[in-house]
């Protein structure tokens, strides 16, 4: 995941450690978010939830509109991580994918 291949990659980090891990690539006019989870049991839900709120996603963004990318996608097949998604504008696009589309930008 940080190998330094891609666009930017990352560690999330809260005061109790490493969240997750995050490696940013191009595709086409968006940024492809992929970010690896430890388990369940080493790092909850609730410090995920947190740290993407407050730290992942915002950066993602900000990073991606300064870059002059359109929006961001990742794909998933996991619903609840789809609906998670949606508080930070994403919607689901077929063929597993989920976007976030820009202000200004032409939707999905």
């Amino acid at each position: 995941m940080v190998t330094g291949h891609g666009l930017l990659s990352f560690c999330v980090q809260d005061d109790e450690g490493p969240v997750c891990y995050v490696k940013l690539t191009k595709d086409e006019d968006l940024v492809r978010c992929a970010m690896q989870f430890a388990p369940e049991a080493e790092v909850s839900r609730k410090r995920v939830s947190m740290a993407l709120n407050i730290a992942g996603v915002p950066a993602m963004k900000i990073y991606a509109e300064k870059e002059g990318y359109r929006g961001l996608v990742f794909e998933s097949i996991n619903p609840e991580l789809i609906e998670f998604s949606k508080r930070f504008g994403f919607e689901a696009a077929g063929n597993n994918k989920v976007i976030a589309v820009f202000k200004g930008q032409k939707g999905v």
